[in-house]
């Protein structure tokens, strides 16, 4: 194959994990204790649905997502949605009945091992502008659905 065909592929290629990238998902891993039982500490890839700006209202409480944190820019976070806009929700169960509303434009987010995870209970409600996608299934190990 010649220079120029390789290059031609190679681009064709690379476009094409972009735009599948941007608009249609990717597979990550998921690291961390913060999802435990629903995902492992280490060594789980989900598939990550990407959320279109227009369709991030749709959202529901109960839905897995990934997002980029608010506290590390450069990382990123899994988390269960607990509350969407105009919802109350207890800012902390396990500490006190204070009650927080979601406000427009956002939603509150926590893992499912509340005492090892850093999630809306630590830096409020998250925007849904942070949000990348919606968790819909678990690649490895055993293909399960969220």
């Amino acid at each position: 194959m010649s220079l120029r065909r390789t290059a031609l592929v190679a681009s064709q290629t690379l476009c094409v994990v972009l735009l599948f990238h941007r608009h249609v998902g990717e597979a990550t891993a998921c690291e961390g204790p913060s999802m435990l039982p629903t995902l492992n500490a280490a060594g789980d890839w989900v598939l990550v649905a990407a959320v279109a700006p227009a369709r991030k209202q749709s959202l529901r409480v109960g839905d897995v997502v990934a997002a980029r944190s608010p506290l590390h820019a450069n990382r990123a976070v899994c988390k269960r949605v607990l509350g969407v806009p105009g919802d109350v929700v207890l800012r902390d169960p396990s500490v006190s009945l204070e009650t927080v509303r979601v406000p427009p434009g956002h939603v509150w987010l926590q893992g499912d091992n509340l005492s090892h995870s850093i999630d809306s209970r630590t830096y409020g409600p998250l925007p849904m502008g942070l949000i990348k996608g919606k968790v819909v299934c678990k690649l490895w190990p055993p293909f399960t659905k969220l």
